[in-house]
């Protein structure tokens, strides 16, 4: 996999007849002579190799490592105040991640349990970050460990109800800093990253006398806090978003012709309040965010011609 920018002749002020302006407005006058353009050229290979046994007819595991890139690019902000006058590069980031897993149907069939452990390093990890007042730049920290267990599966208890669950396990840490300047810290954890999260569904099929049937489904979701800014100083100042559970539900009823479908459902049914995500304005003094949508009860019709 290949991304590859342009190789550009540098443009010089001078070459230029129409004024460049900020973001403010302000007319902004470059040095002549000076470079408008960086060169930034990115060039990654990023193998893939897998390896699965399969045990019987009803097991199978399997081990594998693959490498992925994320392009560079070129900040383009022009201040004075920033390195190059703003308009500096970073390089790619490249993950290197392996897993190991089993996908099964045990219990003649009535089980279906899936797990896998995963484990990676990310290097030259790229960055948002405040190095001037008001100036996102992008830059590139130096390196970081995840890894993490996911565990999902379904339990046909009869012929009508079926249960579902996940469980995820998540560790992601800053181990270099590179060449953030501000963000982050040895230690400093993913945004957006919980710890832990788990779900369980609950689902009924019931055909009743003539043919109609009806589904029923109940679903509760849990998610662990969570940091929402990369940022160590937002994190300090912002708090973590706090953990939070959703409970959900649905009816659908759908007649022997199968010719239409009608549901009531209800999502965030004990109307819990929390955050989708946000970031603390430390300097204007402001916390940020948004609210996700509280309890909603609905109806629907579905019809097929």
């Amino acid at each position: 996999v290949e991304n590859r920018s342009y190789d550009p002749v540098p443009i010089t002020a001078a070459d230029f007849n129409t004024p460049l302006y900020s973001t403010t407005g302000t007319l902004l006058q470059f040095p002549d002579g000076s470079d408008l353009i960086t060169k930034g050229e990115f060039t990654e290979t990023t193998p893939r190799l897998a390896i699965q046994y399969q045990v019987n007819d009803d097991v199978m595991v399997y081990l594998g490592q693959a490498e992925g890139f994320n392009g560079g690019g070129i900040n383009n902000t022009y201040n004075t105040a920033l390195p190059q006058n703003g308009i500096f590069p970073y390089t790619s980031e490249k993950l290197t991640n392996r897993e190991i897993g089993v996908r099964s149907d045990l219990m003649d069939s009535m089980l279906r349990l899936n797990a896998t452990y995963f484990w990676g390093d990310w290097d030259d990890i790229q960055v948002g970050e405040t190095l001037v007042p008001g100036v996102m730049s992008t830059n590139n920290a130096g390196a970081a460990e995840i890894s993490g267990l996911e565990i999902e599966g379904t339990w046909f208890i009869n012929d009508e109800l079926s249960m579902d669950f996940t469980y995820g396990q998540l560790n992601t840490e800053y181990t270099e800093v590179g060449d953030s300047v501000t963000a982050i810290n040895v230690g400093t954890t993913f945004p957006f990253s919980p710890e832990n999260s788990y779900s369980v569904g609950f689902q009924w099929d019931k055909t009743v006398q003539g043919g109609g049937a009806f589904v029923s489904r109940l679903d509760w979701g849990w998610i662990d806090d969570f940091e929402t800014f990369t940022e160590e100083v937002f994190q300090t100042v912002q708090g973590p978003n706090k953990a939070y559970g959703l409970l959900s539900g649905r009816v659908t009823y759908t007649p022997p012709s199968g010719n239409y479908s009608l549901a009531v459902f209800g999502t965030n049914l004990t109307n819990q309040w929390y955050r989708l995500g946000g970031f603390a304005a430390v300097l204007a003094g402001v916390d940020q965010g948004v609210v996700a949508r509280p309890r909603e009860i609905g109806v629907s019709l579905t019809m097929d011609f």
